[in-house]
């Protein structure tokens, strides 16, 4: 029998100005709701509001997490999941962007669209349909390579 390795999910938890963390974190909650195995890996600034929002997450559904910092750069995910109320151009959402097969971006307001390869935009305020097409694309990733998306930049 194949043993399918999770998919490893990047998700943007900063709440900044600018970055909606609680949205990604709620496109989180719906695809463990709706029973997606994943590993989990969180993006933060370190806000104490952040952190308890995704203990609250690991306790609530025994989950394992990580926490990434941008700063490894031989990280390589699967899908990386933002939410924002514009495309920030940081070095730390650079290197997510580089680390992550696939993007998934959920923009808050009407600002420009980035024009990047390898990035899904959509409108960020309809979490469940967010978390529906993150859903989909972790199970393409599936039925295409067993392990990964296969898609590059």
């Amino acid at each position: 029998m194949l043993m399918v390795k999770a998919p490893r999910v990047l998700v943007d938890a900063r709440e900044t100005d600018l970055l909606r963390g609680f949205h990604a974190l709620a496109v989180t909650e719906c695809l463990l709701r709706a029973g997606m195995k994943a590993d989990w890996h969180f993006l933060t600034e370190g806000d104490p509001d952040e952190q308890l929002a995704i203990a609250s997450l690991r306790f609530d559904w025994s989950i394992a997490v990580s926490s990434w910092d941008g700063r490894t750069a031989t990280e390589d995910f699967d899908l990386y999941v933002i939410v924002g109320d514009a495309f920030p151009a940081d070095p730390t959402t650079e290197a997510a962007l580089q680390a992550a097969r696939l993007t998934l971006a959920g923009l808050t307001s009407a600002s420009e669209l980035p024009v990047r390869p390898a990035v899904l935009c959509m409108l960020g305020h309809d979490t469940a349909a967010l978390a529906g097409m993150a859903a989909t694309l972790l199970r393409a990733e599936h039925i295409t390579s067993g392990s990964s998306l296969g898609w590059r930049r």
